[in-house]
């Protein structure tokens, strides 16, 4: 049996409910097996500051290959009006799922093995 990484995505999001609630209804819709583990989070945009709930959500049995198809998080930004999460998935990508799925201007540090071989890569 051959053992996958486990992804983490954190998403955040003023639709989203304080404990999570509408994230785990939107999982079991689309028959996604998840631990999710509700907070908060500050997100400074324009010099201004405000707090948004936030999700880490432990995609227990979804492959990065299943992940990078970008269906899941298509979905999930649809319904959550998500512009970007932070995703990481153990010894292969940490940063934004936005540079996972191709490349973009996202400006998060990210170490990917999955399309740029084993480098660590920083963004300006």
């Amino acid at each position: 049996m051959k053992l996958y990484p486990t992804p983490i995505l954190t998403i955040s999001s003023n639709k989203i409910d304080d404990k999570c609630s509408n994230i785990l209804d939107f999982l079991k819709l689309n028959n996604i097996e998840a631990r999710i583990t509700p907070s908060k989070s500050t997100i400074v945009s324009n010099n201004i500051t405000t707090i948004e709930n936030s999700c880490e959500l432990v995609l227990t049995k979804m492959k990065s290959e299943e992940l990078k198809e970008g269906i899941f998080w298509n979905k999930l930004k649809k319904n959550f009006d998500l512009n970007c999460a932070h995703l990481e998935i153990p010894n292969v990508f940490t940063g934004c799922i936005m540079n996972f799925l191709a490349h973009s201007s996202c400006d998060l540090f990210y170490k990917d093995k999955i399309n740029k071989s084993k480098f660590i890569f920083f963004r300006k």
